[in-house]
């Protein structure tokens, strides 16, 4: 869940498709972990503040209760929304 219009009406569909199999709905954000190198042979790696992505789980959690507010009837039997950080691929050298 990354906020612009296409990302809402997929996690729209989501709910909807949850709430009708009465399956569980788990909407996730994620914080990419940025790094490089930096001229050495060991990589240089960025630390987010870890408060960043409780930040972004917020906004996951709000964006997913206004697309449950649009589900008349049935809701999905579960839904959680996470954060969590990850690192980027393809940052070292030939990747």
């Amino acid at each position: 869940m990354d906020g612009p219009g296409h990302s809402r009406r997929a996690l729209e569909w989501a709910a909807r498709e949850a709430a009708l199999r009465q399956a569980s709905l788990t909407v996730l954000t994620v914080q990419q972990v940025h790094g490089g190198w930096g001229g050495s042979v060991a990589p240089v790696v960025y630390l987010l503040d870890p408060s960043g992505i409780e930040h972004a789980r917020k906004l996951a959690q709000a964006e997913t209760d206004k697309a449950l507010e649009g589900i008349r009837g049935r809701r999905p039997a579960e839904v959680t929304a996470r954060g969590q950080r990850s690192a980027r691929s393809g940052t070292g050298p030939g990747g």
